[in-house]
Order: structure tokens, then sequence, then C-alpha cells
């Protein structure tokens, strides 16, 4: 039953990262275009599942995720100039934006992720923090995790990292900017990450194959071996 729902204006506008509302009523997505000599426009946008006008949500804004009570929006904007990127929260019309996450926090940022409890969001990020994050947590030490988790696990997926892009780790980050942790130490390969209904456990998906970091044991499984790029959920 699939069908088209929404379609560019131009042939030069390019939609990308389609997230459904809390309700299962609405689309929000990515509508981007380049604009010469060297910049790009990003903004959200909504649109019915049935259908029908793509209303703006906000400007300056891409990757939307919607927090589990439909209230709150996660996104990132990125600065075409200084190509630094950072993570923001408002509320669902786009309203009360503010950044929880500073553009010169870490060289990358991508695939924001709110909590089931709404208390904080998820994120990648690339390399080490580049400045102090206040209240950082840091990840599971190497030792602590579970055998074929460990070195089998973090050895092939780092190396593989390296291979295809820079090394990726999931960090949450409270809803109101103040306190980080760092969720995994692996060095994935552009992890997709997506949390389990309680929120103890965050699975991600990269180039790899599909791993479960468990929130409470401090432990990261692997599940599936052989990955690839794209979309991924837990439902």
């Amino acid at each position: 039953n699939a069908r088209v729902i929404a379609i560019p204006e131009y042939p030069k506008i390019a939609f990308a990262t389609p997230t459904f509302s809390a309700d299962g009523s609405q689309i929000y997505f990515t509508q981007s275009y380049i604009v010469p000599p060297a910049g790009q426009h990003d903004e959200i946008d909504r649109v019915d599942v049935n259908g029908g006008n793509v209303i703006k949500v906000l400007d300056d804004a891409r990757d939307p995720n919607i927090s589990s009570d439909g209230k709150k929006l996660a996104f990132f904007r990125f600065d075409y100039t200084t190509y630094l990127g950072g993570l923001w929260i408002a509320d669902i019309d786009g309203k009360n934006a503010r950044q929880i996450v500073e553009n010169d926090s870490f060289i990358a940022i991508s695939n924001p992720r709110w909590s089931p409890d709404q208390q904080s969001v998820l994120f990648a990020a690339s390399g080490a923090p580049r400045k102090k994050l206040p209240g950082a947590i840091s990840a599971t030490t190497r030792e602590k995790l579970a055998p074929c988790y460990l070195d089998l696990f973090a050895t092939c997926l780092i190396t593989r990292a390296f291979a295809h892009g820079l090394p990726w780790d999931l960090w949450l980050v409270s809803a109101d900017g103040k306190k980080f942790e760092k969720v995994t130490d692996v060095g994935a390969d552009s992890p997709q990450p997506a949390w389990s209904r309680d929120g103890k456990q965050i699975a991600f998906f990269d180039s790899t194959g599909i791993y479960v970091a468990d929130r409470e044991k401090k432990l990261v499984f692997e599940i599936i071996k052989g990955g690839g790029y794209g979309g991924f959920d837990w439902r």
C-alpha cells in the first residue's frame, strides 16, 4: 500500500529523515537544497499521512525526532560556514527552540532520539568531546564489557569504522543540557540508534551489524553481524 504523500516543488529539493508524529497522523521530515556557492538550506516540514499541503515547522533545522508524548521536537542545526552542528529542542510547533549541545562540542553529531520518559535526548557523536561537558559521565570501560561484546566486538567495529568513515559513539544529554553521559565506547560507523520502550536498552545499527547497549548492565551485545546504512527503529 505504498503511496506518495509529498513531492518536492523543484527537482533539486531533497526530502530526508522522515519520522511519525506521536499519534501517527503526520510525518515530519527534512527538506534541503543547495545554496550556491557552498551553502545549504535546511528546514523541518510536516505533512498529513494521507497527503495534503506541506507545512513548514522550523527553518535552519534538520533530522527531526518527536518525544513520545508528542509535545517536543529534537533536531539539529548545522552551520555550513564552520561545518559544525548543534542539538536543539523545541515545542512540537517549532516555538521556544533552545540549544542543549553547542556547535563546538564534537566534530559532528547526528541522529537525535528522545528517551521514552522525555527527560533526555540520545544522539551520535564523532570523536571525543572538544570541550568540557557539564556533568559528564564516562561510558563503560572496556574491561567491564562482556567477552564477545568486547575484544572481538570492539576491535572489529573500530577497525571497520576507520575504514568507512569517522568513528562515532552514542551520548545522552538531559533535556536542560546540564548533564551528559557517554553510552558507548566502540567507535561505531554511522550508528542509527533506537530505544527500547522501557528505556533500559538502546539498539543501534551500523555498517558492521546490529548491537544492543544495556544501560543497567553496562554491556554492549552483538545481535547480528553484517549491517549497512539507513533508518532504524525498535517497535
